[in-house]
């Protein structure tokens, strides 16, 4: 068996993701059941969104509050191992799964993840999943699985609004040591997809261009670079 301290990203935890730094939006009753599964008033979460809604971050920021009680794992690395690689996971009062659709389908993997659901419940653990699709939609052959994995709070991530564009553009623009003025930010916006993804890799292509040509992240460079 590999030991939990050897499975995939279990301390690669992005020094970004706390719940601090999570802009909430309309998710503000997402975050209290979050902050009651730290309490131990609950003892499972799946939070369903899509891609680049927050997920990842959350869950990330989860583990990074429990310490070495956490584990978090992303099924896009656990797809290349073994369902085997889930023994021994209930030593750990928190167990996170990234993106967890992606083993629904294949049957070893929903017995190995039903049988971890079964033992941390009988520890005491959580169980913390996010995946782009509500339980009964997200492809779970084994009923037994897909029947607790609903049983417990299910959340959508909700999207961000304008608002929350607009501060998400000043967070990664201040992380990449970029000077984003409202004015600016709401140019970017009206220029891009709506979504956290699109947003980012925006600034940090210009992050890359302002360095290349030492000029400051300002409307007429942004209009000269022609990314149209």
């Amino acid at each position: 068996m590999i030991a939990p301290a050897q499975l995939p990203l279990a301390l690669r935890l992005r020094a970004s993701s706390s719940l601090a730094s999570f802009i909430v939006g309309d998710n503000q009753l997402l975050l209290a059941a979050l902050v009651a599964l730290a309490s131990g008033e609950a003892g499972q979460l799946y939070l369903w969104g899509e891609p680049s809604s927050g997920r990842s971050h959350l869950l990330e920021a989860k583990v990074r509050e429990a310490g070495a009680n956490g584990c978090f794992l992303a099924a896009t690395e656990l797809q290349a191992l073994t369902p085997e690689v889930l023994e021994g996971l209930e030593q750990f009062s928190l167990v996170a799964i990234d993106d967890i659709d992606l083993l629904a389908g294949q049957p070893n993997w929903e017995e190995a993840l039903f049988h971890l659901y079964n033992r941390l419940q009988q520890t005491g653990g959580s169980l913390l999943v996010s995946a782009q699709q509500p339980p009964k939609d997200a492809g779970f052959q084994l009923a037994d699985l897909a029947s607790r994995l609903a049983a417990g709070p299910v959340w959508r991530v909700l999207p961000l609004a304008e608002d929350g564009l607009l501060k998400l553009i000043g967070q990664r623009g201040r992380a990449m040591g970029l000077e984003v003025g409202e004015e600016v930010a709401r140019y970017l916006l009206s220029r891009s997809v709506r979504s956290a993804a699109a947003l980012t890799a925006l600034l940090e292509e210009l992050d890359r261009l302002a360095m290349a040509h030492q000029r400051r992240l300002t409307i007429p460079f942004i209009r000269s670079l022609q990314l149209d």
